[in-house]
């Protein structure tokens, strides 16, 4: 997921400057509605579907499907002059990162032993902050060598990677389940 993200976010104050024309100061808008959208979205809907009992691997699946619709959308808005599309490719990739990053830590602390879990949890956010130093230069190149929608492409593919990695990782859930059940 940082490898999505920071992938991406690197480039796409250049993206919009290409593609639209936006000012430092557009884009500065544009963060704050990006940034406004998250904000709900993990202040009332990542919250709602919890307490619905949509959490586990089948959750954090879906959040990824939505981060990489969101960023392929991305790819393809380049293409158009459509700027509220623009706009809109943030709704599912704000939903999506913020569910995938809460199942994610949720899943982690869930899955391992408890006297692990702070160690687990440092290598997961050292992952993350790794991800910031090396992707960010991965962006620039592919947006040098192919132009503007590559970042974007390049991050909804990382994006199906998570996606297959999360088909091989056990819900703690129902592994504990069949456990029960077994014995």
């Amino acid at each position: 997921l940082g490898a999505s993200f920071f992938v991406f976010t690197a480039s796409w104050d250049l993206l919009m400057r290409q593609r639209f024309g936006y000012t430092p100061r557009e884009h500065g808008y544009l963060l704050a509605v990006v940034g406004w959208a998250f904000a709900v979205s993990n202040l009332l809907v990542v919250p709602w579907l919890v307490r619905q009992h949509l959490r586990g691997i089948w959750l954090l699946r879906a959040s990824l499907v939505l981060c990489a619709a969101g960023r392929f959308g991305l790819a393809a808005t380049t293409l158009t002059a459509k700027h509220a599309l623009f706009v809109m490719c943030f709704l599912p990739i704000t939903l999506g990162v913020g569910c995938a990053l809460t199942l994610l830590t949720s899943l982690l602390g869930d899955g391992c032993p408890p006297e692990r879990r702070g160690s687990m949890l440092g290598l997961s956010d050292s992952a993350w902050t790794l991800a910031g130093v090396i992707f960010p230069a991965l962006s620039g190149f592919l947006y040098e060598r192919f132009g503007a929608s590559a970042p974007s492409v390049a991050s909804g593919f990382a994006c199906l990677v998570g996606l297959a990695t999360a088909y091989t990782v056990c819900d703690p859930a129902v592994h504990t389940f069949h456990k029960r059940k077994v014995e």
